[in-house]
């Protein structure tokens, strides 16, 4: 935003909007960071300051309980308004450390009648100190002669306690009564706050001078005067959780479970909630990828989200407004729907690496979710208003892998499971206050998914495959309630208590919204607000509250998803339903559209396909599937109805007619095809080839008539875009880091070089993408100035388009004439001319418009063969695979207009029902069939006999008896790890033992990660980094060379990016050629290559050797060297055809699967050979060895 410009806050990484700036005088106010603000704005409870100084040390009148601070603001114990950001950031910004309070768990915290141990985060009782026997980590609480410390009262006399004073090894030490604590004059006695004691009390505490009280919530009574038990009259709590299959109920004691939904279709339950007033319960299953919901009677069972749904592993219920949240780990994104599926949209997309966890509190209008991280980025447990806006990172210091989120709502107060340091901890909603509650690989070794019920915390792990409960302030009486077949999922304690009834500001008249009302936070109103949020298809009016039509938006295409986001900065994330084809993975790189029929077409990598689809997703079709191979671009002319991609794995041009899925590659012989763009009115395809020389071409859209368009300074050239207007094309250059356009005649070449904050340009439609900084950026196409950050953190960007319906109302030849009156291929051609082309299998007729067959030019491979059908979608698949029972086409046209008389196929298994089923899933305990056939008759497993020296699991596998009870489920059922309650103390060889008794690998030692809960694993670590490393100033973390100062802070400390070369004016990096007329700057390897890649030809130079080939290779006459293998091979190589000329003609020869005629030029089909009926013009295909019977068609030679 221009309100970003000089207004002394870096908002660029580079400082470009706070350069040449005219800072005005202020007359009243001064912010931290330089700006004005008025008199009348200072301490009024807004953030004026962006820096948040405007509200900072405002005491007058000031109190906890008199002023509530700005959404954006923490408040102190004193009544000061900090910015959020401020806590645990290691500085006292509260004057009374209150925004430090508890930000690591491993931080000291000593009660009434408690002794510090010296240089430790442990805390003992005083009577221990000096009572002969060490209780300190070290024996520091005893006499040490090492460190000349004696057990005495010799310091009593001068301390002058005011209570009692007890031996210390330094002396003495005051301690006083219970209920008070010694001062900081270490001697006299002040009252403590009982109600900063961890578990005092359940729920509410009032502290008393000297003691304290305890109270419960609404809904629940006291019980031993600090348990607060909920009311069972209302409704018995029970447990809801997945077994990896079925949705289970139990009570929380351990009594009784039942299943309460069984497997759908082999369906893998994860994620799991429920509204108690509905009587609903949803969960989600990753392996139909689908989101259910049922009744507690397990009845009604529905599908709620069949469409766009991916890895779903965590589900959370807003009771208030009656919303379903739903977290994709494998899209990365968080979206909200109705309880029926309806109205959804997208919260959170962006700077998400791997969440997992979520929960939300919808009384106050908070949203709890773990995110991961990849590489370099942090794993970090954020808090965001339920809107998705106002993310603030709560913990982000020594995580692992936390996957569970549950919240108590009474004492405000989140609880995480961390699987990798084997814990459960909990902070308050501002990140104040840490605590472990559990830790230790024998009683959690691999938490999953967590609930908190009274003054319990149930969990379910991985390796004691089972549900847990334990006491949710010091992890003790550890019960392992119910086992589970399979691992566990998510689970949750249902009762009305756990969704307490708020005043809902969505419930009258939807809150004002068109569309949707979306629960949010604000300061005033007990916390509790909305936000208006549009369905896909619309975005927000400057009213925030209606909604329009959206016409023109941006397309990503990513290596997760395929999205469509507004093109401006706006509160709405994403405004088409995100797509990702039908398969069970996705990896998209390129998207076009068809404007006029709202239409997406993109490719997944992962199942070499490609779709077409319509903005909403319900309606995806497969085009092909047929040679797609690796694509990095499409285009698509919207007058011929034909789509042009780019494919690197067979390097060529492919047009593919959308309307009767006629193909023919136009272009062949490519080395490194990447970007495409298509002109429709003027005639023209642009394309670029990355081989070096990189280059762009230019041809009709044919293919034909192809000259390069530009071949000097280009490095990796991408993102081709079109200008329709004023008929330029615009590239960017990943490896130079710029933007180019030129006139589409070759004329006016400009580009952008001062691109600001963009550090690896790779997708461009005007706009353009960053794969390193993971933003979408807008800038002017005239000038490239106006540089903006529309998105940041969109993972893996491969290809961008905007979605401009208007612009494919521009005509050419193929659409003012039907189709050009061409019967299969239009193809556009300059001065509004056209060509008509023919799909393979056929060719032109005379009069050059229509299409006749022709066996003569078959497509470059066969079709799929007597042993094979082509599935719709364009694949092959054997024979034996058709009707089946078993899908194995993703279009599933192998199981289309099939009998009941069918067969199943030698993989599987015949259910009495003639259902077909994996023949793995017979006998495996499970009614796949239906009707139970698949069940019957199986074999008695026969008890298993280990070695002596192996473990015999209860699922009849064999394990070295060195792995029971370490921590890991290496039986897989979990039956190794059964009755552990001993502490480890060793562990196998090749592992680390951390100071909790958890092992690890040596593998993790001193490996710059934190693996031990301690950071034991990282401690006395000698570093060193490999040669092509950079050592990062820290001494404990490498990162590669090539990441050095390339704009992105990889180090942990930043030092990857200090102290880096900057150009001067007019100035190139050492390792760089300036060009002379220009003055661009090119690798200095590219100078005197035998290729001028400046303009005017200056990096070949008079000086440069003369350019010598070796002895196996061709020097092309423009002085490249090829290999000799690629002389005469139909490619041109070179460049500029010096290798294909003077070449000999090639033998008449035959595609596979015809026989040639004797001396005649000409084929016929093979098993036209030998049938009695002369197919050749000299009756050389019936010679009078047919008749022989010992001569079969297999011996026929083929030349």
């Amino acid at each position: 935003s221009l309100s970003y410009r000089c207004d002394h806050m870096m908002d660029c990484v580079d400082n470009s909007d706070e350069r040449n700036c005219n800072y005005p005088q202020c007359t009243e106010k001064t912010c931290a960071n330089g700006a004005c603000y008025s008199n009348s704005q200072h301490c009024n409870g807004l953030q004026d300051c962006r820096d948040g100084s405007d509200e900072l040390n405002c005491r007058e009148g000031l109190t906890m309980w008199s002023q509530h601070c700005p959404i954006h603001q923490f408040q102190c114990t004193n009544g000061y308004c900090v910015p959020q950001s401020f806590v645990c950031d290691h500085w006292d910004d509260c004057g009374d450390n209150s925004d430090e309070q508890g930000c690591d768990s491993n931080s000291r915290d000593c009660y009434p009648g408690e002794w510090g141990c010296p240089d430790s985060t442990v805390c003992i009782p005083v009577g221990k100190v000096c009572d002969g026997k060490p209780d300190c980590p070290g024996g520091t609480d005893e006499t040490n002669s090492t460190t000349h410390q004696t057990c005495s009262l010799d310091r009593c006399s001068v301390l002058s306690c005011e209570f009692l004073c007890h031996p210390s090894p330094q002396g003495g030490a005051c301690y006083c009564p219970e209920g008070f604590i010694v001062a900081n004059d270490s001697r006299s006695c002040v009252d403590y706050n009982d109600c900063e004691i961890w578990g005092i009390c359940d729920q509410l505490c009032e502290d008393r001078p000297g003691t304290h009280h305890c109270s419960c919530a609404n809904g629940y009574f006291l019980e031993q005067g600090h348990i607060c038990k909920a009311n069972v009259s209302v409704g018995l709590p029970q447990l809801i959780f997945t077994n990896g299959g079925d949705v289970m109920m139990a009570d929380i004691h351990g009594r009784f479970v039942r299943t309460l939904v069984p497997s759908q279709g082999r369906g893998f339950g994860v994620g799991v909630a429920y509204d108690f007033y509905s009587n609903l319960v949803f969960w989600s299953d990753t392996y139909n990828q689908k989101v259910y919901s049922a009744n507690y009677n397990g009845e009604n069972i529905k599908e709620v989200l069949t469409t766009a749904v991916r890895n779903v592993q965590n589900l959370a219920v807003d009771w208030v407004n009656l919303k379903l949240y739903v977290l994709e780990a494998m899209v990365e994104r968080i979206d909200m729907c109705d309880f029926s599926g309806g109205n959804r949209v997208t919260l959170i997309a962006e700077n998400l690496e791997s969440p997992h966890g979520l929960a939300l509190d919808p009384t106050v209008g908070y949203m709890f979710f773990t995110d991961m991280g990849v590489g370099q980025k942090k794993t970090k447990l954020e808090r965001a208003f339920m809107d998705g806006s106002n993310r603030v990172e709560l913990v982000k210091n020594r995580l692992g892998t936390p996957t569970g989120v549950t919240l108590d709502i009474v004492t405000r107060r989140v609880y995480w499971s961390d699987s990798h340091f084997d814990t459960v901890e909990t902070v308050t909603y501002n990140g104040l206050n840490r605590k472990i509650v559990l830790n230790g690989g024998t009683q959690s070794p691999h938490p999953f998914g967590m609930a908190v019920f009274e003054n319990h915390v149930f969990f379910t792990d991985w390796t004691k495959m089972g549900v847990i409960r334990t006491n949710r302030f010091n992890g003790s009486d550890p019960v392992l309630l119910y086992r589970t077949a399979k691992r566990p999922g998510h689970v949750v304690v249902s009762h009305p208590v756990l969704q307490t009834l708020a005043m809902n500001p969505c419930g009258r008249n939807n809150g004002g919204c068109q569309h949707i009302c979306v629960l949010s936070h604000r300061s005033d109103n007990n916390g509790l607000g909305f936000r208006c949020k549009c369905r896909y298809g619309y975005d927000l009016q400057h009213d925030h509250r209606t909604c329009f039509k959206v016409k023109d938006f941006l397309l990503l295409a990513t290596s997760l998803v395929v999205r469509g986001i507004p093109l401006n900065l706006t509160l709405q994330e994403d405004v088409i339903l995100p797509l990702t084809g039908l398969g069970t993975s996705f990896s998209g790189s390129a998207v076009e559209f068809d404007g006029n029929e709202e239409a997406v077409f993109f490719n997944d990598r992962s199942s070499g396909l490609i779709y077409k689809s319509n903005l909403n997703g319900t309606i995806q079709q497969i085009l092909t599937g047929y040679r797609v191979g690796s694509i990095d671009a499409m285009a698509y002319d919207w007058t011929s109805k034909v789509l042009f991609w780019t494919t690197t794995t067979y390097r060529a041009i492919v047009a593919f007619r959308v309307t009767d899925k006629s193909r023919r590659d136009i272009v062949t012989g490519l080395r490194n095809p990447k970007g495409i763009a298509v002109h429709p009115s003027a005639g023209y395809l642009f394309w670029s080839d990355w081989y070096r020389p990189a280059v762009i071409m230019k041809a009709f859209t044919d293919g034909s008539n192809a000259v390069p368009l530009v071949n000097t300074t280009l490095g990796w050239p991408y993102g081709l875009a079109l200008d329709y207007v004023m008929d330029r094309l615009y590239w960017v250059d990943s490896l130079l880091d710029q933007i180019g356009h030129i006139g589409i005649e070759g004329t006016d070449r400009q580009t952008f070089t001062n691109i600001g904050q963009i550090t690896q340009p790779y997708s461009l439609t005007v706009y353009s993408g960053d794969v390193m900084t993971r933003g979408i950026f807008e800038m002017r196409k005239s000038d490239g100035g106006g540089n903006i950050m529309i998105r940041q953190g969109v993972p893996g960007v491969m290809n961008i388009k905007a979605y401009t319906a208007d612009l494919h109302t521009f005509t050419s030849r193929c659409n003012v004439v039907p189709n050009g009156l061409c019967s299969h291929f239009c193809f556009p051609t300059p001065s509004f001319s056209r060509v008509c082309g023919c799909p393979y299998g056929m060719k032109l007729q005379p009069n050059q418009r229509d299409c006749i067959k022709d066996e003569s030019v078959p497509p470059p491979d066969n079709n799929c063969g007597d042993y094979s059908f082509e599935c719709d979608e364009g694949r092959c698949r054997p024979n034996s695979f058709r009707c089946d029972g078993i899908i194995d086409c993703v279009d599933r046209t192998d199981e289309t207009n099939c009998t009941n008389t069918a067969t199943c196929s030698p993989l599987a298994f015949t259910c009495n029902n003639k259902h077909c089923i994996y023949s793995s899933w017979r006998c495996d305990g499970l009614d796949d069939c239906g009707d139970g056939s698949d069940e019957v008759n199986c074999p008695t497993r026969l008890p298993t006999t280990c070695a002596a020296n192996f473990f015999t699991c209860n699922n009849n596998r064999c394990i070295a008896k060195t792995w029971v009870c370490d921590g890991e489920n290496d039986c897989g059922d979990g039956s190794d790890e059964h009755n552990c309650n001993s502490t480890i103390t060793t562990c196998p060889s090749g592992f680390f033992l951390c100071p909790d008794h958890r092992c690890i690998s040596n593998f993790y030692v001193c490996d710059g990660d934190q693996d031990c809960l301690d950071g034991s694993d990282e401690k006395d670590c000698e570093f060193s980094c490999q040669s092509y490393e950079f050592a990062c100033a820290s001494g404990d973390q490498c990162v590669s060379s090539s990441y050095r100062c390339d704009g992105m802070f990889d180090c942990r400390d930043h030092s990857d990016e200090q102290n880096c070369p900057t150009r001067g004016p007019g100035l190139c990096h050492k390792d760089e050629f300036q060009c002379q007329t220009d003055g661009f700057c090119i690798p200095d390897q590219w100078e005197c290559d035998g290729h001028p890649d400046c303009e005017d030809g200056s990096d070949e130079h008079n000086s440069c050797p003369a350019v010598t080939c070796r002895p196996n290779d061709f020097q092309c006459a423009n002085k490249m060297c090829i290999p000799t293998s690629w002389l005469c091979d139909g490619e041109n190589d070179c460049r500029d055809m010096s290798d294909e000329q003077n070449c000999p003609t090639p033998p008449y020869s035959c595609p596979s699967g015809q026989w040639l005629c004797p001396t005649d030029q000409v084929c016929i089909d093979l098993n036209k050979v030998c049938n009695g009926q002369k197919d050749c013009p000299n009756g050389a295909d019936e010679s009078p060895i047919c008749s022989d019977a010992k001569v079969s068609l297999l011996d026929v030679c083929l030349v």
